[in-house]
């Protein structure tokens, strides 16, 4: 895989994420902080140094009951993802609340693509014959909370390292050549954006449209190519 991401900043605050990227395309990473960076930057090392490690010793112990359900590189990333939670909890935040982060943690091992995500990004999949598919949505409790008519700054719904414990969702797709994963912070989705047939899939179109629906409206955007 690659990745391909651009930043907009609009009129309303919200935080760019740290985002780590494997040179051999195998591990995505985009932690968004809100706070101190430093829960971001935590999280991305916690999940990198486990993931590394149990990828290249499938038969390790895991330090959380595995899944049944779930193929071994999802529950590796699980399993990282819960670490990284406990790490920022009992070193940021157990006395006092200093910094949390939203994150998703992508893995492609052959034609598997696993994901976990705990707020945003969003997910979604692009494949040729089809508009853009939603697989894992999450919106932020500014769409909830804005009086009518007026967009108020994000407001994250769920966050890792605040608790000793994390809601997290946990997905695996077959992917082959000609899918594309796009991820999206963003208060709101246009329906605009979700008709975008694949053949127009590009990073600059992407933003382009998102821009052209509000101005105003911050986001990140990230393009997972095979």
């Amino acid at each position: 895989m690659k990745l391909l991401e651009q930043a907009y900043g609009g009129q309303i605050f919200r935080p760019t994420p740290e985002v780590f990227f494997e040179d051999k395309g195998t591990l995505c990473i985009a932690a968004t902080p809100w706070g101190q960076r430093t829960a971001a930057k935590k999280a991305i090392e916690v999940v990198v140094d486990y993931f590394s490690s149990a990828s290249t010793d499938w038969e390790s112990t895991s330090p959380f009951d595995k899944i049944l359900c779930l193929s071994p590189t999802a529950n590796n990333l699980r399993a990282a993802v819960m670490l990284a939670n406990e790490a920022i909890y009992s070193e940021l935040n157990s006395s006092e609340y200093k910094s949390a982060c939203e994150i998703f943690v992508g893995a492609r091992i052959d034609n598997e693509f696993s994901f976990v995500q705990v707020g945003q990004p969003q997910v979604y999949l692009g494949q040729p014959g089809l508009p853009i598919q939603p697989l894992a949505t999450g919106s932020d409790l500014s769409t909830c909370l804005s009086p009518q008519g007026i967009q108020l700054p994000p407001v994250p719904r769920l966050l890792m390292g605040i608790e000793k414990s994390v809601n997290l969702t946990v997905q695996s797709y077959p992917l082959d050549k000609n899918n594309k994963v796009i991820l999206l912070s963003r208060s709101l989705t246009p329906p605009r954006f979700l008709s975008i047939e694949h053949f127009n899939i590009s990073i600059d179109y992407l933003a382009d449209s998102l821009i052209q629906q509000d101005e105003r409206m911050p986001f990140w955007l990230g393009v997972l190519e095979p």
